[in-house]
């Protein structure tokens, strides 16, 4: 009785030992990842240690040899693929209630440098035990929690920072000045606005937005609305403007004329005017112009030519711009030559899908533009895409596809 108790024993710390190697080498694995995943995404699960600690051995020991079995031995019996399937079941309920704790992830911006500051003390705090000044590592990991790049906070009277994100083949454009947020478009689809849009907004702790503008109905413009309501506090929202029908929201048509500052920024509707008909749904774009002390951006949602030659006819060189989102993300059938020589921007912004299927933006469109020597600027190349218009006039334009606000 002794040999076999003492047997047990030994077995069990044995499971003991693999257990605790098992628990240790997760911790090593989250720990390792958590720099990159907020170098890339913006945020990271809080919870992702205790479900992979549940569903990695759950899923190799059990739903896989499971499958595997189960189409191998498939024409004799499916009672194997139906135990894959419930036990792939079973760990898909805790795994999705863990995903859906309020407290569950974790927004931080680093620059790069703090994120290899901190996998240097990540490496540092893991070398074997006895190494001398393994404490070290915790301070190369300070900078990954306190040092942020730029948000709104550090705005002065007047200035304004402008981010078009890189939201694929659509348009989601983030305006913020010292005390407000403006939302212009919101992207294609629910998908983005979760995994691009609100980490964004996380990342730059920015608390509410004030305004949101749809400049039209159209998905690529438009997908993202539902999700991001759900996510935004919305007692803060001030004002919906939009061309399209939001029958569970309180929404105001967009209009020309419709002017207000914010912060020492001005903001002016130019487009659509009052009882303004037409079938093209792109022709019913909101354009927005945002003009600060030295600069102005023009943002013409979808609008064609037969809008913008109205726009020319009702404004004229009012319509003189710094930056210009190039109208309907460049297709033929927008920026005219009169438009842009109108405009005469000096910054062009494409917002377009890498290898969208419209072929957008259009290369004679591209060339028109070449013809005015401005900067051009593709999200499908560069990916998001900051401005910081100061008091002083001086703006640079900054492209982060190192960051995490891009989308194929």
């Amino acid at each position: 009785f002794y040999s076999l108790d003492n047997r047990k024993r030994k077995n069990l710390t044995q499971l003991e030992n693999t257990a605790l190697f098992i628990i240790k080498i997760q911790i090593i694995i989250t720990l390792s990842l958590f720099p990159v995943l907020f170098f890339i995404f913006g945020y990271i699960s809080l919870s992702s240690f205790i479900a992979n600690l549940i569903a990695i051995p759950w899923v190799s020991f059990i739903v896989i040899p499971c499958t595997l079995l189960g189409i191998i031995l498939s024409s004799l019996t499916t009672g194997l693929l139906h135990v894959a399937a419930f036990t792939f079941d079973a760990i898909l309920l805790p795994m999705t209630w863990l995903a859906n704790l309020d407290w569950n992830l974790w927004y931080l911006q680093p620059p790069l440098w703090a994120v290899i500051a901190a996998m240097l003390g990540i490496f540092i705090l893991f070398l074997p035990s006895g190494f001398p000044a393994r404490w070290l590592g915790f301070i190369w990991l300070l900078p990954l929690f306190t040092v942020q790049q730029f948000n709104s906070s550090t705005l002065k009277q007047g200035e304004l920072w402008f981010t078009l994100l890189d939201v694929g083949q659509g348009l989601a454009v983030v305006i913020r000045t010292k005390n407000h947020t403006l939302m212009y478009d919101t992207g294609p689809n629910e998908y983005v606005s979760k995994t691009v849009i609100i980490p964004f907004l996380r990342a730059k702790k920015v608390q509410h937005i004030d305004k949101i503008i749809i400049s039209h109905a159209d998905k690529d413009h438009s997908g993202g609305f539902a999700a991001l309501m759900n996510e935004i506090v919305q007692q803060d929202l001030t004002e919906i403007l939009t061309s399209a029908n939001y029958p569970q929201y309180k929404i105001k048509p967009c209009q020309a004329g419709k002017k207000w500052v914010w912060d020492g920024v001005k903001f002016q509707i130019l487009h659509p005017p009052a009882n303004f008909k037409t079938s093209n749904t792109n022709d019913k774009s909101c354009v927005l112009k945002i003009t600060t002390k030295n600069n102005s951006i023009l943002l013409p949602g979808d609008i064609g030519k037969n809008v913008e030659l109205n726009l020319i006819a009702n404004y004229g060189s009012e319509l003189k711009t710094d930056i210009l989102i190039a109208p309907h993300h460049g297709s033929r059938n927008s920026s005219t030559i009169s438009f842009i020589n109108t405009v005469k921007p000096k910054i062009v912004l494409f917002s377009t899908g890498y290898n969208n299927s419209y072929n957008h933006p259009r290369r004679n469109i591209t060339q028109r533009y070449e013809k005015y020597k401005p900067l051009i600027i593709n999200t499908a190349e560069s990916g998001a895409i900051n401005l910081r218009l100061g008091i002083d006039g001086v703006f640079k334009p900054s492209k982060t596809r190192k960051q995490r606000y891009w989308y194929k």
